[in-house]
């Protein structure tokens, strides 16, 4: 992943040949202004449905914060570790 625009990631992905098409499909009848629109509602829509993962990802952002404040750093969230182990 590379930064480009603040607040937005380049982001290269592998998707099956049946889901691009379809989404171009999408392109071409004006539904979306380009793939990368059609991708990024795609995935909104993903994490409004999935509210546990949006509820996750926000209670690491805050411990993230919380320890950059403190002056510590985390490797990886502790969620993450223990499905590891």
């Amino acid at each position: 992943m590379s930064a480009t625009r603040k607040g937005l990631r380049t982001v290269s992905v592998r998707i099956p040949e049946d889901y691009y098409e379809a989404v171009m499909m999408l392109v071409e009848r004006g539904l979306y202004a380009n793939l990368s629109e059609a991708v990024r509602k795609g995935l909104s829509l993903l994490l409004q449905r999935d509210g546990e993962l949006a509820a996750l990802l926000t209670i690491i952002r805050e411990q993230e914060k919380d320890l950059r404040e403190r002056g510590n750093t985390l490797s990886m969230p502790r969620i993450v570790r223990r499905e590891r182990e």
